[in-house]
Formats: C-alpha cells, sequence, structure tokens
C-alpha cells in the first residue's frame, strides 16, 4: 500500500513539473512513476507492487475481452437465434481455495458478463446460471481460464 501511495506522489509530482493539472497528466505520471517503482524495486525490498500491478492490468484485459466477446454472443442469441434453440443451464462452480475478497471479485465478474449471472454462493461453490450452455464443462473451463488464473495474478 505504501508504494501504491509513493506512486501516486509521484504521479502529482509529475503534473507539477509539467506545469499542467489534467487527468491525463496524473496517468502519464503514474505509469512513469510505476516504471521508476519497478526500476528501483530493489530500493523498496522485495515487494510485489509491480508485479501485482501488471497482473491487475491483464486481468482487466481478460475481463474487457470477455465482456466483448459475451456482448456480441447475447446480441447474436437475441438476433437470430430462436428462444427454443437455446440451452440455459445452472452450473457449480468450485471456489473452495479461495478467499472471501476472490470469491466476491469472481462472482462480480462471471454476473457483469452477459450471459452469465452468479445467483448463489453457498459451501466453496458458486451457482451460475448460463444462457446458452449446452456443454457445462466448457463454461467452468471458460470461467477458470478467463477470469479465475488471471483474478489469481494479483490477489495472491
Amino acid at each position: 500500500m505504501a508504494l501504491f501511495i509513493v506512486n501516486n506522489v509521484l504521479a502529482v509530482i509529475w503534473m507539477g513539473l509539467t506545469g499542467t493539472l489534467t487527468v491525463t497528466q496524473f496517468c502519464i505520471g503514474l505509469v512513469l512513476g510505476f516504471g521508476a517503482l519497478h526500476i528501483f524495486r530493489g530500493v523498496f525490498g522485495n515487494t510485489r507492487y509491480t508485479q501485482r500491478g501488471v497482473a491487475f492490468f491483464i486481468f482487466v484485459t481478460y475481463f474487457i475481452k470477455a465482456f466483448v466477446i459475451a456482448n456480441i454472443s447475447v446480441i447474436y442469441i437475441i438476433l437470430f437465434r430462436s428462444i427454443q434453440s437455446l440451452e440455459p443451464n445452472i452450473i457449480v462452480f468450485s471456489v473452495r481455495d479461495l478467499s472471501e475478497i476472490e470469491v466476491m471479485l469472481l462472482a462480480h465478474s462471471i454476473t457483469l458478463t452477459p450471459g452469465t449471472t452468479t445467483i448463489d454462493y453457498a459451501d466453496g461453490q458458486l451457482t451460475v446460471h448460463a444462457l446458452d450452455a449446452p456443454d457445462p464443462q466448457a463454461v467452468r473451463e471458460s470461467i477458470d481460464q478467463e477470469l479465475l488464473k488471471p483474478l489469481l495474478g494479483f490477489t495472491r
């Protein structure tokens, strides 16, 4: 947390050096500060701040990709498929090895992705409703590869 504050202070210093107080300059300062913290990470001890920052960016990228693909899929279903051809399914996804915050982030990521909704969390399992899931195992693997693994990259 201390390096996050240092990174923000470096961004504010960057804004002061450029003489421009804009969000764009602040974001540029954050990126430059992040780079400086990565280069001088040995000075601050063995910290994972930059690794987690990159992992968070990777998670957001994977989530946006899944979000866009799911939106296109749902649009296709609405426009071109009949309701009789859909195979909605209830899928159970084990989250026994995850912390409470990881379960919460995963559940919300699943719910924010169109076509899937987390409907319950009990006994170390998420219950997910999928709009069209003829193969429940494929949905589990998709959640595991596209959401869970990138999520664990920055939470652990």
